[in-house]
């Protein structure tokens, strides 16, 4: 009715806008063209205000039109003539708005934001634009500019004045309510949490307080959505995003709800229908022989090139054969396009592997989502001529019936995906021709023909996996096996601690002169038991069931045949496992594993891997009770039987019959010994043990000299200290590898190996060490540097530092598995660095510190 009555009315009387479209349409139009109607029966009023779409149905008046004018024209509410006084007349925009500045003046003096609808707003920045010119306008009672400029301060401003807002619902008890919180107020009166975290907050690059928010509210809905809309992550990647600024209790909920509700993450995880995968087909249930029943699928296009003309290029096919049963494959390469190709393909498959029973394929339509060249390739075969030769021999063939369904054919559609990443590794971007391509993909089905079928086991006696060469070659690999096979590879595998340890008394030969059985002795009693010499049993055993020399310890280094024999701690010219284990048995036969015809060893020729020694039998064993010896008469102690089961430092000794923590040789040997020091290996210091220490693998234990033995006291393994500087040296001449010389010098000298940083202490340490000759040049010793983190980058254990200072010798370092520093005598006659086996044996050279008095012992 106001914008009727100022249209009748001249221009003059109002304001500069107002006065402007009154003048405008009354110049263009007459008063007496326009019409008053009341708002409920104005549809155009729907469109000019916010409206609900309930209230535009198909029976609203936004579809049909008012009522009235299914009336007589006298009826309708109309008026035109619409005279209202200056008071009820106002310049409406100026007034109006005066007064809403006026009530949100009143009501907004203390920030109160009550008359906001939070749910007519659709978005968090939306919201906080609003709140800025909401703020403006009532702090310059002006709407001029007032959505003008709006900064980031402003912005930040109106956010916290929300936060204070919303933070009046939270409990007046809220110190207690999240105490676990360790909440507070900050300087701008806003509960944060985190109080022990504040010095760490304050220290970080944003400097955020973590603002308490309650877990209701449209509010915290807008500012959670639009954390999720900035990149629709999932869950707890929008959490963590929340928790950089604000603290939500129970906020998980509120963000899985929103991405539920989201429409670009419900398109975007949505999953198609899915159904339970049908029965296999009897042919992959059954057992049967190798490529008996198979199935057979095209790859590619891949690119060739010609033999000729290298720059010239082609394409060839790749073809899959696939056994049903043992999962084994067969994949060649294919010239052309056409059927004539693919019989030779599969004439040199049934050459190779057999002419099967049945070949499952499809005709290519489900290839759709792949190259369309190969789908129309395969489409366009002569399939009854393919059929025609399989038939000819007494192959059957079988189709596959869905387009889109290449889970029908899926044992080779998985296995096309493995030949593609294996051949992806191989050759990469390389363009080969059809001969080096056709090689690559034969050795990648050896490669496929390797992998595990079935579920592996952790059982040591279910013996190695299964896999498809096992069916179609007999052995895992195609590669030749290493070493040679020998029966007892085909013993059980039992502890070498459950072997019982006996001596031969008599032996039985046969009409051939060759001894078929043997009479044993041996000891009936358990560890822990006191041998009386009365327990013992005799019992015959065929001579196939002895082992020989399991308790050998002498100096033999030569086999049966006159070789030499390989060190222990040597992986060349023959790799083995058994370096940790008899590292420090130099080359001596030993029989560790067990042999049934006694000690062996690797040989130095690399043509022969291994051969048993020659050693000599004991005629008799001393097995009469002996006394127990709770001290020693020598500084070996080789006569201790007592039970002392600590080291000198304090750690507990391995049980002798026991492999773990340390594998080593001695649990048949020493089994009944329990875990007390024993020299089982005539150790120069005295009796040792392993320890249950995962650091440490061995160490001395303190014995106690018998009355009137020879103690030569602790300087017995001390050898003299020689200072240099600020620095104490001593030298072991004792053999040790460069793990078991490190703890040496720290566990027994509390010292370490000795690091070389100058030149001058290089020359007095050369000046000191043991020179061997150029004839005799088995004589070095260890220094404390590895290069065990990066090959050819040594660095100093103690330290962790890198080299000052090098003295390597010609060439040095120059292999990869030599990882240790040593001394070795070069030809110029003098000591220089030389990269060394860690499990070599060497002396040693340990440093400390001078101390107060000196070096001293």
């Amino acid at each position: 009715m106001i914008v009727r009555a100022q249209i009748q009315r001249e221009s003059y009387g109002f304001g500069t806008f107002v006065a402007t479209r009154v003048a405008e349409i009354q110049n263009k139009t007459e008063p007496s063209d326009w019409w008053w109607v009341p708002s409920e029966f104005n549809a155009a009023d729907l469109a000019t205000r916010i409206t609900s779409p309930g209230d535009m149905v198909k029976n609203s008046i936004w579809k049909n039109g008012p009522k009235f004018l299914n009336d007589p024209i006298d009826q309708w509410p109309l008026r035109q003539d619409c005279n209202l006084g200056n008071d009820e007349l106002p310049d409406t925009i100026g007034i109006v708005m005066s007064s809403d500045i006026k009530k949100m003046t009143n009501r907004m003096s203390g920030l109160d934001f009550e008359d906001v609808k939070l749910e007519n707003i659709s978005s968090y920045s939306k919201l906080l634009r609003v709140t800025c010119i909401l703020m403006r306008i009532v702090t310059t009672k002006s709407f001029k500019g007032a959505s003008i400029g709006i900064t980031a301060e402003s912005l930040n401003a109106a956010e916290l004045e929300w936060i204070r807002y919303l933070q009046r619902d939270i409990s007046d008890d809220w110190t207690k309510t999240f105490r676990r919180l360790s909440p507070e107020k900050n300087e701008a009166g806003i509960v944060v949490v985190g109080k022990r975290l504040a010095d760490w907050l304050k220290a970080t690059w944003n400097r955020t307080d973590l603002m308490l928010l309650p877990n209701k509210g449209h509010y915290v809905w807008l500012y959670l959505k639009s954390v999720h809309d900035q990149d629709h992550a999932g869950v707890d990647v929008t959490l963590a995003k929340v928790r950089s600024k604000f603290w939500i209790p129970k906020v998980r909920k509120s963000i899985s709800m929103i991405r539920k509700r989201c429409v670009i993450c419900r398109r975007r995880d949505n999953k198609c229908i899915g159904q339970q995968m049908g029965p296999l087909p009897l042919e992959r249930l059954q057992p049967s022989p190798a490529f008996s029943y198979c199935s057979v699928d095209l790859f590619g296009p891949l690119t060739i090139k010609d033999t000729v003309k290298g720059r010239t290029h082609g394409k060839a096919y790749g073809v899959l054969f696939n056994c049903m049963s043992s999962r084994a494959v067969y994949v060649d390469l294919a010239d052309g396009y056409d059927t004539s190709s693919f019989i030779m393909v599969l004439r040199r498959f049934t050459s190779v592997r057999g002419y099967p029973k049945k070949i499952r394929s499809d005709l290519g339509s489900q290839l759709v989502s792949a190259s369309k060249e190969l789908k129309e390739v395969i489409q366009n075969w002569h399939w009854d001529t393919i059929k025609m030769f399989g038939n000819g021999n007494g192959m059957e063939w079988e189709f596959t019936k869905a387009a889109d369904a290449p889970w029908e054919n899926g044992c080779s559609e998985a296995l096309i995906k493995s030949v593609k990443k294996s051949l992806s590794l191989a050759i990469g971007q390389s363009i080969m021709t059809f001969s080096e391509l056709q090689t690559v993909l034969f050795e990648v089905a050896n490669i496929l023909n390797e992998r595990p079928i079935g579920t592996s086991t952790s059982d040591p006696n279910e013996g190695t996996y299964l896999c498809p060469n096992d069916l179609i070659l007999g052995r895992a690999s195609s590669n030749v096996p290493v070493g040679n096979w020998d029966e007892s590879d085909n013993f059980k595998n039992v502890g070498s601690s459950n072997w019982k340890l006996g001596q031969i008394v008599e032996a039985k030969s046969s009409r051939d002169g060759v001894t078929r059985d043997v009479t044993v002795r041996y000891k009936n009693i358990g560890p822990g038991t006191k041998y009386t010499g009365t327990q013992d049993l005799l019992i015959r055993r065929s001579a196939h069931r002895i082992v020989l020399g399991v308790d050998y310890d002498g100096t033999v280094s030569t086999t049966d045949t006159g070789r030499t024999c390989q060190y222990w701690s040597e992986t060349y010219p023959h790799s083995h496992h058994l370096t940790e284990e008899l590292g420090d048995q130099h080359n001596y036969c030993r029989n560790a594993d067990n042999e049934p015809f006694g000690p062996w060893c690797y040989t130095t020729d690399a043509a022969t891997r291994w051969e048993y020694c020659t050693v000599p039998h004991c005629d008799s064993f001393d097995d009469s009770p002996k006394p127990e010896q709770n001290c020693r008469m020598d500084q070996q102690g080789r006569n201790y039987t007592g039970t002392i089961s600590k080291t000198r430092l304090g750690n507990t000794c391995q049980p002798w019959s026991s492999l773990t923590p340390y594998q080593h040789r001695f649990s048949v040997k020493m089994k009944d010994h329990e875990n007390y020091c024993r020299n089982p290996d005539n150790e120069e210091y005295g009796p040792w043990c392993y320890t249950t220490d995962p650091d440490v693998r061995w160490e001395f234990c303190d014995i106690p000299y018998c009355e009137g033995a020879d103690n030569p006291g602790k300087a017995h393994w001390k050898r003299g200290w020689q200072r240099y500087d600020d620095s104490c040296y001593s030298i072991q001449y004792i053999e040790r590898n460069w793990d078991d010389a490190k703890d040496f010098c720290k566990y027994n000298l509390n010292a370490y190996l000795a690091e070389i940083q100058t030149a001058g202490e290089n020359n007095f340490l050369m000046s000191i060490l043991p020179k061997p000759t150029l004839d005799d040049n088995d004589i070095e010793v260890w220094l404390g540097a590895n290069d065990l983190k990066k090959d050819r980058r040594f660095v100093w254990n103690k330290s962790g530092t890198e080299f000052d200072f090098t003295d390597w010798g010609p060439g040095e370092p120059n292999r990869e598995y030599e990882e240790c520093l040593s001394t070795h005598l070069y030809r110029d006659g003098k000591l220089h660095w030389n990269d060394r086996s860690c499990y070599w044996w060497n002396f040693f050279v340990c440093e400390k510190s001078v101390g107060r008095s000196g070096c001293g012992e």
